[in-house]
């Protein structure tokens, strides 16, 4: 990502760290809105899932979906489809 807009990799660092960020955080947030995505509207499985957003096992996704919306990747695929009729 630094070297697409010709910064160096702590200058990339300095600027995610003034807006309160980081790379870890900008990974995470967008792993989180894709995975809701496919839970909301796709009927793949979570282990389908857990391949495409390039986890090796989707016991390392579920913990890290958890992580990130405090309830497992099959409950909120069921409160997403509670919400949606």
């Amino acid at each position: 990502a630094a070297a697409a807009m010709f910064v160096s990799k702590r200058t990339l660092a300095r600027y995610l760290e003034r807006e309160n960020s980081g790379f870890r955080k900008l990974r995470d947030d967008i792993l989180c809105q894709q995975a809701q995505d496919y839970l909301r509207n796709s009927r793949m499985s979570v282990e389908a899932i857990a391949t495409l957003l390039n986890y090796h096992d989707s016991s390392n996704f579920r913990r890290a979906f958890k992580r990130w919306n405090n309830q497992t990747p099959d409950q909120y695929r069921k409160a997403a489809q509670r919400i949606a009729l």
